[in-house]
């Protein structure tokens, strides 16, 4: 009896794993189906593998590739995840973070570990055992949101080498007012007017700057958002353009935009503390920079570089956050690149 057992459980377990390799996996990123055109994905020690560019193409994540370090670069507004192929570790935003299954070639395709990319995307994953989907769902605010990608990269005619990488990446809003209808074509007619205006300013000092060494990347121009806030009829929208022309390092602009969506106009700082003067709330700005510390517990920043925010503290911008209102300058703006985009936090 206990033999027969055996063969019988040994005989359920070749047909399970049989049904188990045969049945397709399937995708679907906030209710739209993804296609995997060249390579299916399949199921490791109980993880999903997913095809890397299809992947990320529907998580609406710009995707780059360096062959030499065999290295996935990925940004969804403004986080960015790297991982190495047969390497069990990846990057978020520069932290590790363990894999149980790392990133592979299968048959020349690269495959990611789904579950573990999708959540460091800020989404929200869920298994349906029964129909062998796996259900992806982006994290909603009031106003649901949806990531799009305009990009171009532009080669030499005759070489084929890379002179210019440009990408716009930028929100569409559930249209269910007016407001929201009008900030959708704004977005859309700024993101595919985009590249041509890169091309237009840059294409012909890109071509110069190939011409030095074959070894220089090409230009980049390269726009990133995120939703920083979302609730209360309040919706913040943070910008960054990332410009590469050639020097040591890329330079940033920063740019917001904080809105009451119900009445359709845009948020100043005295909307957000209408029991204060304009006055009262860049003190409280300039006194928060002021206190800010080193790790040793000096200050943070200098006389000059204090002397400057005083004189620039009209034009400082800010965004909403789930904390506060993040108050910041440019880069350059009042110090040197080393001090960034300098920022402080005021309380609601």
């Amino acid at each position: 009896m206990n033999k027969r057992l055996v063969v019988a459980l040994a005989g359920i377990t070749l047909m399970t794993n049989f049904a188990f390799a045969e049945t397709e996996v399937k995708v679907v990123v906030d209710g739209n189906p993804v296609v995997f055109e060249d390579q299916v994905p399949i199921l490791e020690n109980g993880r999903t593998l997913v095809p890397l560019r299809a992947t990320f193409n529907a998580l609406g994540a710009e995707v780059d590739w360096n062959a030499d370090t065999s290295t996935v670069f990925a940004n969804k507004r403004l986080k960015n995840i790297s991982l190495r192929i047969n390497d069990t570790k990846m990057y978020v935003d520069g932290k590790e973070t363990a894999l149980e299954v790392p990133a592979k070639l299968i048959n020349g395709i690269t495959m990611i570990p789904l579950r573990a990319v999708a959540e460091a995307l800020d989404t929200n994953v869920g298994w349906n055992a029964e129909t062998f989907t796996v259900n992806i769902e982006s994290k909603q605010g009031d106003v649901k949101v949806t990531d799009k990608i305009v990009s171009e990269v532009v080669k030499d005619e005759e070489t084929g080498k890379e002179l210019l990488d440009i990408s716009y990446s930028y929100p569409q809003f559930e249209e269910t007012i007016e407001f929201l209808a009008k900030l959708n074509k704004e977005y859309s007619e700024i993101a595919n007017s985009y590249p041509e205006g890169v091309k237009a300013e840059n294409l012909e000092a890109a071509k110069e700057f190939a011409g030095y060494s074959e070894d220089l990347v090409p230009f980049e121009s390269k726009h990133y958002f995120d939703i920083t806030y979302n609730k209360n009829n309040r919706l913040s929208i943070l910008e960054n353009t990332v410009i590469y022309l050639g020097g040591a390092h890329p330079s940033t602009i920063g740019e917001s935009k904080n809105y009451d969506v119900i009445l359709g106009q845009e948020l100043e700082l005295v909307d957000i503390y209408p029991e204060k003067t304009q006055e009262e709330i860049n003190n409280e700005i300039i006194a928060k920079f002021d206190a800010e510390l080193l790790g040793d517990g000096e200050k943070m920043y200098d006389e000059e570089v204090m002397t400057l925010i005083k004189e620039s503290i009209d034009n400082i911008s800010f965004y909403l956050t789930e904390e506060g209102v993040e108050c910041y300058f440019q880069q350059y703006e009042v110090g040197p690149y080393a001090i960034g985009m300098p920022s402080v936090v005021l309380e609601y």
